[in-house]
């Protein structure tokens, strides 16, 4: 399991820095913090009537359509299923753009608060380090996508490949955890 375009690839090098309790539930609340105010961009122009401007296409339904695209090639089902989700927030993220006259502090505050919680959980909690030192663009688009997807496993979706990952979960942890001793 070694291809990077592969999710199953993915999934293990996420799970495998998400395995404490008190880390997954920071993750679970901050990656949709730290996701949805990423898509904040300005969206407004004088062309736009109210009615339309968090329809059109902006930065942030262009990002999430990318994202949502990648997402279906790595699983054509989950990819449709997490899609309106993931659109969702970028109408989220357009609409508090166009509503809010603070938006860009209250966005800044969010990721700030959001981002130390992060480091917190894999410093303290997890004692790993996040995966962003590793890989930015997993950091960045697979994130969302991998938390939705285990959510996704847990309610019973592929029930081979969650046996399979948690196996090498487990081989990954102890191998981690061998090699920091040694140091």
């Amino acid at each position: 399991m070694s291809s990077s375009d592969s999710l199953a690839y993915h999934l293990l090098q996420y799970a495998s820095h998400h395995d404490n309790a008190v880390n997954i539930g920071i993750y679970l609340i901050c990656i949709p913090l730290i996701t949805e105010p990423l898509l904040h961009t300005p969206t407004t122009s004088t062309l736009q009537g109210r009615l339309f401007q968090t329809f059109l296409p902006n930065a942030a339904v262009l990002t999430m359509a990318a994202y949502c695209l990648y997402y279906i090639k790595l699983d054509k089902v989950a990819g449709l299923i997490t899609a309106p989700l993931f659109m969702g927030l970028a109408k989220l993220a357009t609409e508090f753009n166009t509503t809010r006259a603070d938006a860009t502090k209250v966005v800044t505050l969010v990721q700030i608060v959001a981002w130390i919680a992060q480091l917190i959980g894999h410093g303290v909690y997890e004692k790993r380090a996040p995966k962003l030192q590793d890989n930015l663009m997993q950091a960045l688009v697979l994130t969302p996508y991998l938390m939705v997807y285990e959510v996704l496993l847990a309610a019973g979706y592929r029930p081979k490949l969650k046996a399979e990952l948690a196996k090498l979960v487990e081989t990954d942890i102890r191998e981690f955890r061998a090699k920091t001793k040694k140091q």
